[in-house]
């Protein structure tokens, strides 16, 4: 195949990482470039695929940072029933704060993923699901009274509902014949962390 010099192109189309890369054209037109961790394969049809190395210092950070994510979500678990009943809930009230947080993902996981698509951004929906997932253990510690906890909970449950755009983004870092490995990655680390938080 023909190296030649990579030419600049649009931020959006590269990611902003094309100086010094070089690009190869194979026999189909189709043509590969590789620079600073960025892997972009442009098809002869049109279309630009871009994976970045699966190893990047951002996909190691994101992986803890849905271990940790996770683990604020269930490592009070254990004890949230009994603490409930000692506020005074009863088994019903038990099981309506337990509830929410299933209510809450079936109600807004699948707007936000609407919303995100619309909006074709990932990040800002990753920030705003750690934020509910911090606001709702601060609430568990801060306060103790059965309407905290039901509130507190079911802003968990927002919080899990917005997985959906998590797993999005880490899928971006992977070639696409890479991605089930990306997906076994992820669904790795949430399990160990709800091991861990039960």
């Amino acid at each position: 195949s023909e190296e030649i010099p990579w030419r600049r192109k649009r931020r959006s189309e590269t990611d902003g990482q094309t100086k010094n890369s070089r690009i190869r054209f194979g026999k189909e037109g189709n043509r590969d470039l590789v620079a600073f961790g960025v892997a972009i394969h442009e098809h002869a049809k049109g279309g630009v695929e871009v994976a970045r190395n699966p190893w990047r210092k951002d996909v190691a950070m994101f992986l803890i940072a849905s271990f940790f994510f996770w683990l604020s979500l269930f490592i009070y678990m254990p004890i949230l029933s009994p603490y409930v009943e000692q506020l005074g809930g009863a088994y019903s009230f038990v099981g309506l704060v337990l509830g929410s947080y299933g209510l809450m993902q079936f109600l807004c996981r699948i707007p936000i993923g609407l919303v995100s698509d619309m909006v074709q951004r990932r990040k800002p929906f990753v920030m705003i699901g750690m934020a509910a997932a911090m606001g709702s253990g601060w609430l568990f510690a801060l306060t103790n009274s059965l309407g905290w906890a039901l509130v507190a909970r079911a802003l968990a449950g927002v919080a899990a509902a917005t997985w959906v755009v998590f797993t999005v983004l880490y899928a971006s870092y992977f070639r696409s014949g890479d991605i089930h490995r990306a997906m076994g990655q992820i669904s790795l680390v949430v399990v160990l962390a709800q091991l861990v938080g039960m």
